[in-house]
């Protein structure tokens, strides 16, 4: 008994396989009726969607056979997957790789084989559609055929479900990536020297950091059963309220306010409050975001400073007057240094965030800008303040939209770049234009308003995106489009066709003597051939026709925008033909291809609604009419 051997994407191939959850599952209709389907059609009385795992193969479905899966090393369909074409075996008992097989000489007693690869998106072959008799059978072409269209049904149903789970490792790396980010943001919010609490609505305290607790003397747990008017002093109360509710009501974007707090102790002190709203995604306030300062050593020195005004103003002991002067400007010293480490703590976070923070005023002037912005949009901070952002960020052709719509911020107050997360595309000092994500919050201090955003580079994951959109509409061996990308884009060729009046054609492909190449020197001269084939396709046909690999040795030519109909395919199709016969170099020697090319002419006024498929169908079958004339030419599709 010949054993087959292993694939060269072995490793791969498997990954995928396990990958999918194929293995082992419950039986599903859509694969049980296509087993129906070939024991019906092709007349035998097993039939089989088997998948080839490390040492066996399993049948995902079966018709006519009880056993749910054998051994690997006697497995037909483990020879089936080492190639692309149909593997069929029409007397086994004649064949020396398999009259001594197990499953030949024993149960099932297998006499006739066709196995038809089914493989991923890349290619990679996972087991076979295949077709069993108990007696000696030579399939008709038509048969080999519906096994192959059908194996193709069973092939897009695997191909869907890898696109689908690569799109979901895809959203859970994206949600990684979220996470990530949000961790950044967790980490400066319980690590801030200032207070930072997130508060409902309704006043109560939904998360406080660390220095909150550490200001008012309560644990978070305790904080978290409390609102903000539990420990605000009684008299500073009504106002705090009122300020809130014009918040609410959208009368102010933010406020500040000095106020005093009650610590758990009871000892009363006075903070400076900020607070922001932040809104849901449908425009309703969420929760209030307020920033916390004890600036009560601050407000003590104000008091004792005009305490010694009065004092001055009644004491004649210019000694004791230099004391309290003395006393309260070291008091006040002490503040404003405390108040400078907290600011200096701040600077350090957005300094070294891993983001860019660019704050910018309402004139569009840079205000701010940390070193992740110089490293990202290689501007240095002094060349970068005081310029106006559009110049420095925006690409020239929508410098005069972002300037625009600065100005309607500012006339109007509201912008619908604000307070979410967008994307948009952005340029370095050297003029590359790359993707960014960004993030705009409008902060107001006093009278003055200016605009915090912080930006990220999305170049990485743009570029994964494109790839994998790329990979799934491509052949992996030749970067032609595959069938996926033909059917996708052939409602709008027709389309197009109708719309302008010109013709289409469609060339169905087929190569000639491949399969000996193939099995004569091997696979990789093989994957040679094809390659070069799929370059003189290209260059033999016009730069707004679409070549695309189908699977195998099968390619198809679509030819859009004709005028002169058959009379310009007909010579499309002479001049592809003597292309591909050309010799081609395989490890220092040559081998000969030739193709046979079916041809279904479209009207641009008559066909444009025919169904994709049925076009591939109709040139398919003049494929097999230039076949049966004797090769190497090609035929129009003639109706039945």
């Amino acid at each position: 008994m010949l054993i087959a051997p292993k694939p060269s994407n072995e490793a791969q191939r498997l990954a995928l396989l396990r990958a999918l959850e194929l293995l082992d599952t419950p039986e599903e209709p859509f694969f049980d009726r296509i087993v129906r389907l070939v024991s019906r059609m092709l007349g035998v009385p097993i039939a089989l969607v088997s998948l080839v795992d490390s040492d066996r193969q399993w049948f995902k479905s079966s018709f006519g056979l009880c056993a749910k899966q054998t051994d690997r090393d006697s497995s037909f369909c483990a020879h089936a997957i080492l190639g692309l074409e149909p593997f069929v075996v029409e007397d086994a008992q004649q064949d020396t790789r398999f009259y001594d097989n197990p499953l030949v000489t024993g149960d099932p007693f297998i006499r006739f084989y066709a196995g038809v690869p089914l493989q991923t998106l890349g290619g990679a072959p996972l087991g076979t559609l295949c077709a069993i008799d108990t007696i000696p059978r030579v399939l008709a072409p038509v048969q080999l055929e519906t096994l192959t269209d059908l194996a193709d049904l069973v092939s897009e149903e695997i191909q869907y479900r890898e696109y689908v789970s690569l799109a979901s490792a895809q959203l859970s790396h994206d949600r990684r990536s979220v996470d990530a980010s949000e961790a950044r943001y967790r980490t400066v919010f319980e690590n801030a020297a200032v207070g930072i609490a997130i508060v409902s609505p309704d006043g109560n305290w939904i998360r406080v950091n660390d220095a909150v607790c550490k200001m008012l003397g309560y644990s978070k747990s305790e904080l978290e059963r409390m609102t903000f008017q539990d420990v605000t002093y009684s008299d500073d109360l009504d106002k705090d309220l009122s300020l809130a509710r014009q918040l609410i009501d959208n009368d102010i974007e933010s406020y500040e306010l000095e106020k005093r707090y009650v610590r758990k102790n009871g000892e009363v002190f006075w903070i400076m409050l900020s607070v922001t709203k932040k809104l849901d995604a449908d425009g309703e306030l969420d929760y209030f975001v307020g920033v916390i300062v004890d600036i009560d050593a601050k407000k003590r020195a104000e008091f004792s400073l005009r305490a010694l005004q009065s004092d001055l103003n009644v004491q004649s002991d210019i000694d004791h007057s230099n004391d309290i002067v003395f006393r309260h400007i070291s008091t006040q010293m002490n503040m404003e240094r405390a108040l400078l480490s907290s600011e200096a703590e701040l600077k350090v976070i957005l300094e070294h965030s891993s983001d860019a923070h660019i704050a910018v005023n309402e004139a569009g002037v840079v205000t701010s800008w940390n070193l992740s912005a110089e490293q990202i949009f290689g501007w240095e901070k002094q060349e970068a303040v005081g310029q106006r952002l559009n110049f420095l960020i925006i690409p020239p052709k929508f410098q005069q939209a972002h300037a625009e719509g600065l100005r309607y911020y500012v006339d109007n107050k509201e912008g619908h770049a604000l307070d979410r997360r967008f994307e948009f595309l952005a340029m370095k000092k050297n003029g590359v234009t790359f993707p960014v994500e960004a993030d705009i919050k409008l902060l107001t201090v006093g009278d003055r308003s200016f605009f915090s955003t912080f930006i990220r580079d999305i170049s990485d994951r743009k570029a994964a995106e494109d790839n994998r959109d790329w990979e799934a509409r491509h052949d992996s061996l030749t970067g032609l489009k595959n069938r996926r990308a033909l059917l996708e884009d052939f409602p709008a060729i027709l389309s197009d066709a109708r719309k302008f009046k010109r013709d289409v054609a469609v060339f169905f492909i087929d190569l000639d003597g491949f399969k000996d190449v193939n099995d004569s020197q091997g696979h990789d001269a093989g994957d040679v051939v094809l390659k070069a084939v799929a370059r003189r396709l290209v260059s033999a046909v016009r730069e707004y026709d679409i070549v695309c690999r189908l699977a195998g040795d099968e390619f198809v030519i679509v030819l859009n925008g004709m005028l002169n109909g058959s009379i310009e395919s007909h010579r499309l199709a002479a001049r592809v033909i003597d292309s591909v016969k050309k010799p081609i170099e395989v490890a220092g020697s040559f081998v000969w291809v030739s193709c046979s090319i079916g041809i279904v002419q479209m009207s641009g006024l008559v066909e444009a609604d025919r169904n994709p498929q049925d076009m591939l169908k109709m040139a398919d079958a003049a494929m097999y009419e230039a076949k049966s004339r004797g090769k190497d030419q090609f035929a129009d599709y003639t109706p039945c």
